[in-house]
């Protein structure tokens, strides 16, 4: 069976050298520091993917939304026998700008 794209493993699927417990300096009593600096960094760079991810994850909710919306939209055209352009809504409707003023010396 072949995979699809997103069930392929990726980049974000590779431990880091943190995550993995490899470091370049053995574990002794005088690289606690480093170990211990490695894992705040690792877990702030996760912090950081995480709030990304729930961004993004609120982003494609909302246009997960907007397409059902059309989609229903376009099924109650078609179960009417409506036209085509009966139930679309303007996408950009002009704005009155500022009015211009005339200059009076």
């Amino acid at each position: 069976m072949v995979k699809s794209a997103p069930a392929l493993s990726g980049m974000r699927n590779i431990r880091t050298m943190s995550g993995s417990r490899k470091g370049s300096i053995p574990h002794r009593s005088e690289s606690i520091y480093l170990r211990l600096y490695m894992l705040q960094t690792e877990n702030d760079r996760l912090d950081q993917e995480f709030t990304s991810v729930k961004k993004r994850r609120l982003t494609l909710k909302r246009r997960m939304d907007e397409i059902r919306k059309e989609i229903d939209r376009l099924e109650r055209q078609k179960g009417m026998g409506l036209s085509p352009g009966a139930l679309t809504t303007p996408r950009h409707t002009a704005r009155a700008g500022p009015k211009p003023m005339p200059i009076r010396y």
